[in-house]
């Protein structure tokens, strides 16, 4: 299960879904709520291998690298 089937299951954008998980920005209550028991009900965990390229690749684009 992927961040693509959370925010499917939950009606908002995958970018919602990523704010939620990791707490940063502004979500309502009820938006939370509908993406936190779509994570639950697809029993989704987040991929530590994505999240660390994601990372990298923000790393590089911060330091022209």
């Amino acid at each position: 299960m992927g961040i693509r089937e959370v925010a499917k299951r939950a009606s908002v954008s995958t970018a919602t879904v990523s704010r939620v998980i990791t707490g940063a920005g502004k979500v309502s209550p009820a938006t939370a709520t509908r993406v936190l028991r779509a994570v639950q009900a697809l029993n989704f965990q987040a991929n530590e291998a994505a999240r660390s390229l994601a990372f990298q690749k923000k790393l590089k684009r911060s330091t022209g690298g």
